[in-house]
């Protein structure tokens, strides 16, 4: 059985449960049931220097407040299986490039997982809010360097900024304006990693004008200076 926020769920063969980050979750093994948990933070697939290749993965995890549950066959179940038993090969192990290996690994695995879902499961996806939702981090993925407010992108969904920000409080926990900042944040994080420029070109190609604006909101949304974040970065790279 598996509560999560307080809601519980008996667990069933061959289904997968989907569920948000930041939710509370709990497992009672009451029948000697055997399967895996997978977690990752969202920055294990977005500092990828990929990203774009995960974007087909990004939204179900977009999830409503409840678990979402689906039923796989039994040839897929071995497909999945055999990702994950190379995963955890990979996960306890200290080979080249593991990181790497394991962010691909799951962009298969989640793949493989989305291709199968029934009809019935993908009309568990489509509803409107979430449906809502899922446009809004589709724009902020696209125009986030010259758009960093929720009027903006209410506008661009004709709706309202308060019942966007209500709507995707719902859905994902987070307030509108938390997905626009994390966005910036973690292209931050990729430009400084992967792309060699300076703090003031990043801050520039970012969309903001005055630097020790970009150095304050870095630092406000990731607890430390964008200096002491990239010089920890690279002594592991």
């Amino acid at each position: 059985m598996i509560e999560a926020d307080n809601h519980r769920f008996s667990l069933s063969n061959n289904t997968i449960y989907c569920m948000a980050a930041g939710k509370y979750r709990k497992y009672f093994d009451e029948n000697e049931s055997e399967g895996y948990y997978i977690s990752f933070s969202p920055d294990f697939i977005h500092l990828s220097e990929d990203y774009s290749n995960f974007s087909s993965c990004s939204d179900l995890f977009t999830r409503p407040s409840l678990p979402l549950a689906i039923c796989i066959g039994n040839e897929i179940q071995y497909e999945l299986e055999s990702i994950i038993n190379t995963m955890t090969r990979e996960y306890n192990n200290y080979f080249l490039k593991k990181t790497e290996i394991l962010r691909g690994l799951l962009n298969i695995f989640i793949i493989y997982f989305l291709r199968n879902l029934d009809d019935h499961n993908r009309e568990t996806l489509q509803t409107r809010e979430t449906a809502l939702v899922r446009k809004f981090t589709g724009l902020v993925k696209k125009n986030f360097q010259v758009k960093k407010l929720v009027s903006d992108y209410a506008a661009d969904l004709c709706v309202t900024p308060n019942y966007l920000n209500r709507v995707v409080k719902k859905i994902t926990h987070t307030t509108a304006s938390y997905h626009i900042q994390q966005q910036i944040v973690l292209e931050a994080k990729r430009q400084a990693i992967y792309s060699g420029m300076s703090m003031k070109e990043i801050a520039y190609h970012l969309g903001f004008d005055n630097l020790a604006h970009f150095s304050k909101f870095f630092k406000n949304n990731c607890g430390i200076n964008f200096t002491t974040f990239k010089k920890g970065m690279l002594s592991v790279v």
